[in-house]
């Protein structure tokens, strides 16, 4: 659902902004993490686009991808360092930027910040873009006055997500070419050369066994209704796509079901850590409080078990509880490496620097794990096509040579 809200800053600024959320207690959370109070919040939307959670034109709007987000952190980095001033070096990117969405970003923070917003409220107006640690970085970068280092590490952790992304791109390519083709074999098997068997059986005057007439049913029902029923496949795939990745709702519908997934769950747990030490430690880096920092991190994560203990764990550093300790209670929920390392990181003052390492073990350990599933999925693939063959061989082709053998004799 689409919000407008009106809410004062602590310098006591009105300020107003449009933001993307489920409900109206979502918005008073995001409010108060950029430590804005309220005046007043109004719900945009029709009846159609509450249940869809997006607008029915913004569904085949582009957005602004990762790699647009790294082009912009990284080349704002290097104006802001050589001494370019904010507007002038956003009036630049506009005018090197193709993608309409990237512009309509630009245009919408030049007049923000003619108007005597903070830089950081532009991207919060923008939450189906750029996530909460990157609004809670750009945030810290520009109180702290270190906007440039900021963008800097932004442009970093970036960098490693779309690697990351990639290789995980990379090692399913094979088997979801080998289903495709797998599939692709089977249809055209199914539709042009069984039905010539059928028409064996019927020329030959022979009733063909229950499990026979079964194929050559779907095989006939599939030469009748295949295009149809490709074209309804298609449709769904087409619509679940959009609705995951132009939808909150899909989003949160999609993370329930592949953590439930018996084989995917130790994947996703491991993005999901590998994620939290990237983000906690720019955030520890750039400045932002060990509580936002926390509570922002929680908000990126899939794994339900991770949420609630890092919600237990804020709760326990709001009582005086040092992170270290917070977080060796929370053992059955994070890697004991982990919970170890931060301890000891902590006492010795280099929590940061521990937790980028994490991050970057974590990666490879991501890596390895996907091509080990990898390894294990494609004879479980290939196994599956084979028995299907048989299966076909079995029902069709051996009852055919059984029946012409004993007309022969």
């Amino acid at each position: 659902m689409l919000f407008k809200y009106k809410a004062i800053t602590q310098e006591g600024k009105v300020v107003e902004g449009e933001i993307e959320k489920e409900s109206e207690s979502e918005v008073l959370k995001f409010l108060k993490s950029q430590e804005l109070t309220p005046i007043s919040i109004k719900e945009e939307k029709a009846i159609v686009e509450k249940i869809l959670g997006t607008s029915l034109k913004g569904f085949f709007k582009k957005g602004i991808s990762l790699e647009d987000q790294l082009f912009l952190v990284r080349y704002l980095s290097l104006m802001l360092k050589g001494g370019v001033d904010l507007l002038e070096a956003l009036s630049v990117l506009e005018k090197d930027f193709q993608n309409p969405a990237v512009r309509r970003f630009l245009a919408f923070s030049k007049e923000s910040l003619k108007k005597g917003r903070s830089f950081y409220e532009s991207f919060s107006a923008f939450p189906h873009d750029f996530s909460p640690t990157f609004v809670a970085l750009i945030k810290a970068g520009e109180v702290s006055g270190k906007l440039d280092e900021v963008c800097k590490v932004l442009a970093q952790n970036i960098e490693r997500e779309i690697e990351l992304k990639r290789k995980l791109k990379s090692a399913l390519t094979y088997p979801i070419m080998l289903v495709v083709l797998a599939v692709i074999v089977l249809s055209v098997v199914i539709t042009f050369s069984i039905p010539k068997i059928a028409m064996i059986f019927e020329e030959i005057n022979r009733e063909p066994p229950l499990f026979t007439k079964i194929i050559l049913s779907l095989s006939l029902f599939l030469r009748k209704y295949g295009i149809f029923l490709l074209l309804s496949i298609v449709a769904i795939l087409v619509f679940l796509y959009f609705f995951y990745q132009r939808t909150l709702v899909g989003k949160r519908l999609f993370q329930n079901l592949i953590v439930h997934l018996p084989i995917v769950k130790k994947v996703v747990e491991k993005i999901d850590v590998q994620k939290f030490t990237q983000n906690f430690s720019a955030m520890v880096e750039a400045g932002v409080p060990i509580l936002q920092a926390i509570e922002v991190s929680r908000d990126t994560l899939t794994t339900p078990k991770m949420k609630l203990a890092l919600d237990r764990i804020a709760e326990k550093i709001k009582k005086g509880v040092t992170i270290g300790e917070a977080f060796l209670e929370e053992k059955k929920a994070f890697p004991l490496t982990l919970v170890s390392l931060i301890s000891i990181s902590e006492k010795a003052g280099r929590l940061s620097f521990t937790l980028k390492e994490l991050s970057d073990f974590f990666a490879g350990e991501i890596d390895a794990t996907v091509k080990s599933l990898t390894s294990l999925i494609e004879p479980i693939i290939l196994m599956m096509i084979g028995g299907i063959v048989a299966l076909l061989a079995l029902g069709v082709i051996v009852p055919l040579y059984q029946t012409v053998t004993t007309m022969a004799q």
